[in-house]
């Protein structure tokens, strides 16, 4: 079984554009996903950063209504083994502080905190999560 924790990038992009827009070796593991050999991780902070982009308009949906948007959003998770919770420990809190310098993005410190904290390589497109040297990334 692979296991990874996923950015909020790859999470938006598989819910509004499918796989058509990873590279060849995520696309491999969201096909393992299909066949359940593979789980994602989504971390918590995710959905606040979802959220931040939708309230401030810079993530929409054709026709739907930010509270539409957020539903839709997390609907993936509710019920599906393939996409699972990463709650936000205190530990990966206390290791994002640490992050500033490589990662001036906070969500970005906090989802590579997270990664750390659960032991698991990212999937991310995000090239400052790719350059800083913290986790192990794939893309």
């Amino acid at each position: 079984m692979k296991l990874f924790v996923i950015d909020t990038n790859i999470y938006i992009d598989y819910m509004l554009k499918g796989t058509n827009c990873f590279s060849k070796l995520v696309n491999h593991f969201f096909k393992l996903l299909e066949v359940k050999e593979c789980i994602f991780y989504v971390p918590a902070i995710c959905f606040w950063e979802i959220s931040r982009k939708i309230i401030t308009g810079k993530l929409t949906m054709q026709k739907k209504s930010p509270e539409e948007a957020l539903w839709l959003m997390q609907k993936p998770l509710d019920n599906v083994e393939d996409f699972r919770d990463l709650p936000l420990t205190r530990k990966a809190a206390a290791l994002a502080s640490g992050f500033r310098a490589k990662l001036p993005d906070p969500f970005d410190q906090l989802i590579v905190a997270s990664a750390l904290d659960a032991n698991l390589p990212l999937i991310t497109k995000d090239q400052n999560m790719q350059k800083s040297g913290l986790i192990q990334t794939v893309w």
